[in-house]
């Protein structure tokens, strides 16, 4: 994860956002710039630490022209793939909805795992079907050390509604 300063206009609209939102001025926070990966084009991301807290309190930015998107706040993943039109993209990957998901509103303590765990030969890549109803993103991941990985499905509605199911807990082969 690359970071730098943040741009001026971004720091602008979070610090304004974190003070309403979260209390937080800007005198109480670091703010710096991420670079964002699979995400809309002139996607800005940022990552966002209140002083001393030592990654507990930590959330997450993307700002798209004067939109605003945080992982504090509850359906923000959403808005953004609505307000972003991501059902009517065209050539859309898992990587491409991973990417907010896991910026947005994947818990912060859940790692994403992908193939190369030979104790867990059933991990896949992540993986979107779209059709009508809407899409579904599947994947797999553990709540940290030791790995506990679950396959985790995303699936988000035609109007943008998201739900997330969690399957059983994976057995390591011997």
């Amino acid at each position: 994860m690359a970071v730098s300063p943040a741009n001026d206009a971004s720091q602008r609209l979070i610090e304004a956002h974190l003070s309403k939102h979260f209390s937080l001025g800007a005198g109480q926070v670091s703010l710096s710039a991420v670079t964002p990966e699979n995400l809309p084009e002139g996607a800005r991301q940022y990552y966002v630490e209140p002083k001393g807290g030592h990654g507990h309190r930590a959330l997450n930015y993307i700002v798209i022209g004067s939109q605003l998107y945080c992982s504090g706040v509850e359906g923000d993943f959403a808005r953004l793939l609505s307000e972003n039109h991501y059902l009517e993209r065209k050539g859309l990957t898992a990587a491409q909805v991973m990417s907010p998901y896991r910026t947005l509103a994947s818990p912060p303590q859940v790692m994403i795992m992908a193939e190369g765990y030979p104790q867990f030969p059933q991990i896949k890549p992540p993986a979107l079907t779209l059709g009508e109803q809407g899409m579904s993103l599947v994947f797999f991941a553990s709540a940290g050390i030791p790995l506990e990985p679950r396959r985790w499905t995303v699936t988000v509605s035609r109007d943008y509604r998201v739900e997330v199911h969690t399957g059983e807990l994976l057995k390591p082969t011997p």
